[in-house]
């Protein structure tokens, strides 16, 4: 037997017990699995009952970050503002560094934003871009700060960003342009686009902006990512 028809039946087998275990003694589903329901309810935007399954789970697990998350996600998308941060503070708490603490960390500035306070979100921020030094938290932190008015912070974290950027990744280039152009600084936005230009030198969508500023793009325009210039 194939090793895909083994894992097949091993996950048939589980899911049988289960349900033996449920209707013949009546125990309880695992939380585990009461927190995937969970989980596939809020995907298909049945909130209410995604609610109510991780509010079971949480009852018998308060320490299952997905529940407290989820949670915390619901109750910002109905403004519950205060009871969104707690959730999702718990559920940083409960997973500090792992694939999904990006996504928590997020929704947690958003209800902090939302709540206006600005001590606690603009420490979040620091403290998560100086911990992973990742180009996402130095753009999360740039996009946030420029929502609080802070242009020179705002700067500084885009200018943070593209330094620590792979030398592939035009993101942090394409971001400043867009924050430059908001603010109206059209010499700098030029000057961001031409450093994307020099990563991804045949992009449609980069030459249609760069022509916006009156300016042919090609290779002798293109600037190479001054990593020298790091805040």
């Amino acid at each position: 037997m194939r090793q895909e028809e083994c894992t097949t039946v091993r996950r048939i087998g589980s899911a049988l017990l289960i349900l033996v275990c449920v209707i013949a003694s009546g125990c309880e589903i695992p939380a585990p699995i009461v927190a995937q329901r969970g989980v596939e309810a809020y995907e298909v935007g049945q909130f209410a009952k995604a609610t109510s399954l991780f509010k079971k789970v949480r009852q018998r697990e308060p320490a299952n970050w997905q529940a407290n998350y989820y949670l915390g996600l619901i109750e910002l998308r109905d403004r519950n503002l205060l009871s969104a941060q707690l959730l999702l503070e718990n559920a940083l708490t409960l997973r500090p560094g792992h694939r999904e603490t990006p996504e928590i960390i997020d929704a947690l500035a958003e209800s902090l934003f939302q709540q206006d306070i600005q001590a606690k979100l603009r420490a979040l921020l620091a403290e998560d871009s100086k911990r992973t030094q990742s180009v996402y938290a130095f753009l999360r932190q740039a996009t946030y700060l420029y929502k609080l008015g802070d242009v020179d912070g705002a700067r500084v974290a885009y200018r943070k960003a593209a330094f620590f950027a792979k030398k592939d990744d035009p993101t942090p280039y394409l971001r400043q342009a867009d924050y430059f152009e908001a603010i109206g600084d059209e010499d700098a936005a030029l000057t961001a686009l031409l450093h994307a230009l020099y990563i991804i030198p045949d992009n449609p969508r980069l030459h249609d902006r760069i022509r916006g500023y009156g300016v042919a793009p090609g290779p002798t325009v293109a600037l190479p990512p001054a990593k020298v210039d790091a805040p």
